[in-house]
């Protein structure tokens, strides 16, 4: 149980319509009181029960701050486990700060980051990854991510693992009564028995790492670049898919001499659209880096869009960047200006491409069609976060260390090995689940987790 009394912003240090100040501590109640006035003055914020709210006045030693609502919380009924007031004031940042600052005059102290989640974490309320699916829950940024970090929030991982974790500990229970007690009335162990539970337990981690790679769009994000010779539309084509002018558009060959990115969502997805400089031969040396980068963003988008010229005959240029993407089958075809008269040909790109989706950024012709494409490719229905999945690098090096250990003591139990070498990989792969969750998580571990937090939550 922590002995200090932190406060800190809990919103957004900007200008907006409302700000909200947290106070968790065993002093909360004390240090909210000393800043915090109810109008009904007969009225004391230290007599308030749990999960009641009182309006009046935020002051410090020069006089009144601001006026707004002090919320009460008792301990262990909230967020941190301990007594929390929220003060909800206007949302100016000078306002806020000068609250902040008459709290600690008060004698609170500044929270660090992440520092009201690790309470809750130390005191009960949230396992390790539930608390990991609070940081994930403010950065999702499509409906999927936010989907995802709600099922963590709710326990899908948590309870995931720990179904694991007890199949792991009643199979080191029954080795450890047959080990420590060989000559007691216990049921010996089943050597075909335990080789079948672990092999399971085996095929049960494999399936859990295997979330972490089929769940890194809906983490991290798809990104789409839009590549092609100079002049083809390329950022016209950006526009019109954002919904929004991102990206100068000219006449003039080589205008976009840097990648631009626009954001969007799709199919619940994050994603980012990368506007890259024409693909081309060029002594300009500006250019020729745009040139560079516009390579590099293909080999690290998750989808290309090769754009070529509806109005005009294929060309040297085009043929270049026919061959760069030649084997890559992340790819689609686009023929822009749809609405201007044919010239390229469309038999040519179909060789390359097999399907070649025609679109006018000027009309709005084909772009719901490539829309439609693009859901298709990013479809994901197969995957559903509410089983629990893996969300970060230090989850998946648990979840991967426990399956090692699983696989050691398959090898030992087919080699004929002692019970006692099988015991000691089982017990690690159980340790190993507990650091995933939290129950045995080192002070640094926990430390680097919430490190990672904002200040405020």
């Amino acid at each position: 149980m922590q002995q200090t009394t932190i406060a800190a912003i809990a919103t957004a240090p900007v200008k907006s319509g409302l700000g909200v100040i947290r106070i968790s501590g065993p002093e909360a109640l004390r240090v909210a009181g000393r800043v915090f006035q109810c109008k009904n003055r007969d009225r004391k914020l230290a007599d308030m029960p749990g999960h009641t709210v009182c309006y009046g006045v935020l002051s410090d030693r020069s006089g009144q701050l601001d006026d707004g609502v002090a919320t009460v919380f008792r301990a262990p009924r909230s967020y941190t486990g301990e007594d929390v007031v929220e003060f909800s004031c206007h949302g100016g940042v000078y306002s806020l700060k000068k609250i902040l600052a008459a709290c600690f005059d008060a004698g609170a102290e500044p929270a660090m980051a992440g520092e009201f989640t690790k309470r809750a974490f130390l005191n009960g309320k949230l396992d390790l990854t539930e608390a990991e699916a609070v940081a994930d829950l403010i950065e999702a940024e499509g409906e999927r991510a936010l989907k995802a970090a709600l099922c963590q929030k709710d326990g899908a991982l948590h309870k995931r693992v720990d179904r694991l974790a007890d199949r792991l500990k009643m199979l080191c229970s029954h080795l450890a009564a047959v080990l420590d007690f060989p000559e007691e009335d216990v049921e010996q162990i089943d050597r075909q028995g335990l080789l079948t539970g672990t092999e399971s337990c085996l095929q049960d981690l494999t399936a859990l790492i295997a979330t972490y790679h089929q769940s890194a769009p809906i983490r991290d994000g798809v990104t789409i670049a839009i590549v092609g010779k100079p002049n083809v539309g390329k950022s016209s084509l950006l526009n019109s898919l954002a919904g929004q002018d991102c990206a100068i558009v000219t006449d003039i060959a080589g205008t976009t001499r840097d990648v631009v990115s626009a954001r969007m969502e799709l199919s619940g997805l994050a994603v980012t659209l990368l506007d890259t400089a024409g693909i081309r031969e060029t002594e300009d040396v500006i250019e020729a880096e745009g040139v560079r980068r516009s390579k590099a963003a293909c080999d690290r988008a998750d989808l290309i869009l090769a754009v070529f010229d509806r109005s005009a005959p294929l060309d040297g240029e085009d043929e270049l960047m026919l061959s760069e993407l030649a084997g890559k089958e992340n790819v689609l075809c686009i023929l822009s200006k749809k609405d201007r008269p044919a010239l390229c040909d469309k038999n040519r790109l179909k060789q390359a491409f097999h399907q070649v989706t025609e679109v006018s950024s000027v009309t709005g012709q084909g772009t719901g069609q490539l829309l439609e494409q693009l859901r298709e490719r990013l479809r994901m229905e197969e995957f559903h976060p509410e089983d629990g999945m893996i969300a970060n690098e230090r989850q998946l090096a648990s979840a991967r260390q426990a399956a090692d250990c699983c696989r050691r003591a398959l090898e030992a139990l087919e080699m004929g090995m002692t019970f006692d070498a099988v015991s000691v990989e089982l017990e690690q792969a159980l340790g190993a689940l507990y650091t995933l969750s939290g129950k045995r998580a080192s002070d640094s571990i926990i430390e680097d987790v919430f490190s990672r937090f904002c200040v405020g939550k």
